[in-house]
């Protein structure tokens, strides 16, 4: 009918434009913060590549360093301003995080600094190190973490490893080549950080963290820091031409395995799960120096390893156990003395394994279908396997 009104309900809605819905995206999810980031990491990245590093020639490279300090000052007063306004947590957090990530050096200019200035080097770096404790005690203070010697006094740990390992490699360098068992004491003092942590664990009290985010930041602040260690050490082996080994991974599996005591069980991290962490990661250090048998000089990594691999396991399950531990570390340092060659010891496991192929062969199918017979045969094992465990189950 005409004239009638059309009620403003049933009035058709106007679409909206696809510019207003990147806009509310972008007031959700905010990616300006990891764009920043990103973008200061490709730019530092093509600066130094621009730079021409003689000796005495940084200027440049301070000016970038310096650069970066001040974004990180930026990143702190914005994230300190997020909380006191109570505005999105969220993004305060991810500019602590991305903070963390400049303050542990994710642009890797430590070593230029080093290199640029082989004099005065070690000066610039403890200089940094001085300014990297200030704002870790300043992003402290922002997200209410008190600073007491096991929340700071371990970060600054790390961060002195952080800062101060460039000049000790530098100058234990022989023509920017350096030798690998440097590196390998380097991996072991990285690794066995965790232990060192939880050893003061036990002897001083946990921090009254104060505030909803405090407990993350003050395990951000712990964590990043030595992954970052883990990073700077492989970058390092490719700076001084210096071979990477899967052995050079033992101590860090060995520090996992005791950083497993501190992560509580979770919808994601069971219980279980975490327990065969603790006795898996050891068994993988092993073979890890195992496999990097052929490439290693003699058999002190291997004796090494069993030996941290037999305290690991007694520290983190009974410590009624430390004197069998110590007694089975004293025979295997016998053994390497006045035991078989390592010569000897590789040409008796090839032996074995030799022996083993061989009998794989003979036992094993090597056409298609006989593999295809296993398989089912294997498939009907499994299955009689899962029914046996599922009716156990019920039973009880």
């Amino acid at each position: 009918m005409s004239g009638s009104f059309i009620p403003p309900a049933d009035l058709p809605t106007t679409p909206r434009l696809a510019s207003t819905r990147l806009f509310e995206f972008i007031l959700d999810h905010n990616p300006c913060f990891i764009l920043s980031a990103l973008s200061m990491i490709f730019g530092c990245y093509l600066f130094s590549s621009a730079l021409d590093l003689h000796a005495g020639e940084s200027d440049k490279l301070l000016a970038l360093v310096a650069t970066i300090n001040l974004y990180e000052f930026a990143l702190i007063g914005i994230a300190a301003l997020i909380f006191a306004r109570r505005h999105v947590a969220r993004d305060g957090l991810l500019l602590l995080i991305i903070q963390s990530l400049f303050l542990c050096d994710a642009t890797f200019l430590i070593a230029e600094t080093v290199a640029s200035h082989p004099v005065g080097g070690w000066s610039i770096n403890v200089g940094l190190l001085l300014l990297a404790l200030a704002k870790t005690a300043l992003v402290l203070h922002v997200a209410h973490v008190p600073i007491t010697l096991r929340t700071l006094g371990f970060m600054s740990l790390q961060l002195a490893i952080l800062y101060l390992l460039p000049i000790w490699l530098w100058h234990s360098a022989d023509y920017e080549y350096i030798r690998g068992n440097i590196l390998y004491i380097a991996w072991w003092a990285v690794g066995m950080l965790p232990l060192l942590y939880d050893l003061l664990s036990r002897f001083i009290l946990a921090d009254d963290a104060r505030g909803p985010h405090a407990h993350f930041v003050r395990r951000l602040h712990l964590v990043i820091p030595w992954l970052m260690l883990i990073a700077h050490l492989s970058f390092f082996h490719w700076v001084y031409h210096a071979d990477f080994h899967a052995m050079n991974l033992t101590p860090i599996l060995l520090g996992l395995a005791v950083a497993t005591r501190h992560i509580s069980p979770t919808r994601f991290w069971p219980a279980g799960q975490l327990r065969f962490l603790r006795y898996a990661l050891p068994v993988l250090a092993i073979l890890f120096t195992l496999v990097s048998a052929d490439h290693s000089d003699n058999s002190r990594p291997l004796a090494l390893t069993l030996g941290a691999t037999l305290i690991t396991y007694t520290y983190l399950f009974d410590i009624r156990f430390a004197p069998l531990a110590v007694g089975i570390v004293g025979l295997l340092g016998f053994l390497y003395a006045y035991g078989p060659t390592p010569d000897q010891i590789q040409a008796f496991i090839r032996n074995v394994l030799a022996r083993i192929e061989a009998v794989i062969h003979f036992v094993l199918p090597n056409t298609t279908l006989g593999w295809g017979i296993i398989a089912i045969i294997g498939a009907f094992l499994l299955l009689a396997l899962g029914s046996f465990v599922s009716l156990k189950r019920r039973a009880a």
